[in-house]
């Protein structure tokens, strides 16, 4: 038989503070799932669009154009890159 520990039963049952703070844990990682599920969806949904019914000369001109950003941030543009 297992022996009764000296802080009686009462330490078994969790006080109200714990089942609301454990809510509220659930409540936020339901809403950070909500938002990384939508911003999934909507990145799908847009190379869906960009691939299908974009023009045919839009890639080669978006990549061109997201190199020459990446490298204006980095500071890249004073030497002739190849």
């Amino acid at each position: 038989m297992k022996p009764e520990s000296k802080a009686g039963v009462g330490h078994h049952f969790s006080t109200g503070s714990e089942i609301w703070m454990h809510r509220l844990a659930l409540i936020l990682v339901a809403v950070r799932n909500i938002i990384l599920a939508s911003l999934a969806a909507g990145l799908v949904v847009g190379v869906f669009y960009l691939w299908f019914f974009a023009p045919r000369g839009f890639w080669p001109d978006l990549v061109d154009n997201v190199l020459a950003h990446i490298r204006s941030t980095l500071y890249m543009t004073a030497v002739p890159m190849n």
